[in-house]
């Protein structure tokens, strides 16, 4: 039996290392055989630090997850009806789940789980990288099982489907083939890309909420962008919508995202890939999808803060007031992705003068120093208040003494009237 004993002591941080041995302690206590997989066998053996912990046991039961939890001073977050069980441990999380096997009633559908052997819970799994498992009991600790020769993928650097029927059982495994594929630097194994082209329609057969969860994935990865424009040369991204077209502009605007400093890149993205799309296109692509209300508001936003400060021939100039009432309600991802999108035109510093400046401006005086300074209390405060933040916004006040004389003169003329 081949081991991968010092290779995973090599991968695994201290406090992995010794949540493992803890687990395969409680295991052989109950004369179970726990089993490190997928993932993080793969990232071992490529010299990759083991990031994710997911361990598989047959005949794993909410007790033993209890057990393992109780030894490392943790508790079970979640457990599913396939016994899958996600640990709390010091703000780690550990994934346990009982070895199982799966069948699909049809091409999309959810698949039918029963308890199974590890052979099964391998032969379940999408790519033959990811269908390896080491033991972690200590009398058997780095045993490697690898039936279907992921190690020599590896090697060769290829993304194999395990079977014929992979992409038709489960057709997100597609948009999976990319993104590790991309990901690792690997290439599709010949026969496997194959399969992807002629089982592309079966994507149509998987639910929008799957389809998201995937992209929200591939948005996640340090090389998003060339996941999505591999996609795109493969027609992936085109089955998922047909206006999901990511042109020379799209991915250009893309790659300037990357680079940014904001945080929530996959709302950008969304911004981004969605900034071309007709009216009717992004209503199809929501409901799709069935985006999320974030990510529906993003989609919206961008239509508008697109279309709100584009040139008007009803206006001469677009005065900084003017930029900031058009704005100021739309969601600052699409803001920021019309504004990358179109980086040299007119709208774009339009934008960006709104997300580095305008934004942020505020009058100084506040509804309490209004009624100090003889306000009614009423609607005159926010008319008023109102009125101190365009006069801000477009330069024409600066200093506090500035704003009182502005509310003291509107008084006056009130009284005057």
């Amino acid at each position: 039996m081949t081991t991968i004993a010092a290779t995973l002591e090599a991968q695994l941080d201290e406090v992995s290392l010794r949540q493992l041995r803890v687990i395969a302690g409680v295991a052989a206590q109950r004369g179970l055989q726990a089993y490190l997989v997928g993932g993080g066998v793969r990232d071992a053996l490529l010299g990759l630090p083991i990031g994710d912990i997911d361990v598989t046991v047959a005949g794993a039961t909410l007790g033993f997850a209890q057990a393992v939890a109780s030894a490392l001073g943790g508790e079970v977050m979640a457990h599913s009806q396939f016994n899958t069980f996600a640990l709390n441990i010091a703000d780690r999380r550990i994934d346990i789940a009982m070895a199982r096997r799966e069948s699909y009633a049809h091409p999309g559908a959810l698949p039918t789980v029963s308890p199974g052997s590890m052979d099964d819970d391998l032969a379940r799994r999408d790519f033959s990288i990811n269908a390896m498992a080491a033991s972690i009991n200590p009398d058997s600790w780095g045993e490697l099982l690898d039936p279907f020769d992921g190690r020599a993928d590896l090697r060769r650097g290829v993304v194999r489907a395990l079977h014929d029927a992979s992409f038709r059982d489960d057709a997100t495994r597609i948009l999976r083939a990319v993104r590790y594929a991309v990901r690792l630097g690997f290439t599709l194994d010949t026969h496997t890309l194959r399969l992807l082209r002629r089982d592309l329609t079966h994507i149509d057969g998987i639910s929008g909420a799957r389809i998201r969860h995937e992209l929200e994935r591939i948005f996640q990865e340090g090389r998003a962008v060339s996941i999505l424009d591999r996609m795109q040369r493969l027609g992936v991204t085109q089955t998922i919508h047909p206006a999901l077209a990511l042109d020379a502009p799209t991915l250009e605007a893309l790659r300037r995202a990357v680079n940014c400093p904001y945080a929530d890149k996959a709302a950008l993205f969304l911004s981004i890939l969605t900034y071309d799309m007709a009216a009717s296109d992004r209503v199809a692509f929501t409901e799709r999808l069935r985006l999320t209300s974030r990510w529906a508001q993003v989609v919206q936003d961008t239509a508008r803060a697109r279309s709100s400060v584009q040139d008007d021939p009803s206006i001469d100039v677009f005065s900084r007031s003017e930029i900031y009432m058009r704005l100021r309600a739309r969601d600052e991802a699409a803001i920021l992705g019309c504004a990358l999108f179109d980086e040299d035109g007119a709208a774009a510093r339009r934008l960006t003068l709104f997300l580095r400046e305008l934004r942020y401006v505020k009058p100084m005086l506040n509804g309490n120093d209004l009624l100090e300074l003889g306000v009614p209390q009423g609607t005159r405060i926010g008319e008023l208040l109102y009125d101190l933040l365009v006069a801000r916004l477009d330069e024409k006040i600066r200093t506090r003494e500035d704003e009182i004389s502005l509310v003291l003169a509107r008084l006056e003329s009130a009284t005057d009237g």
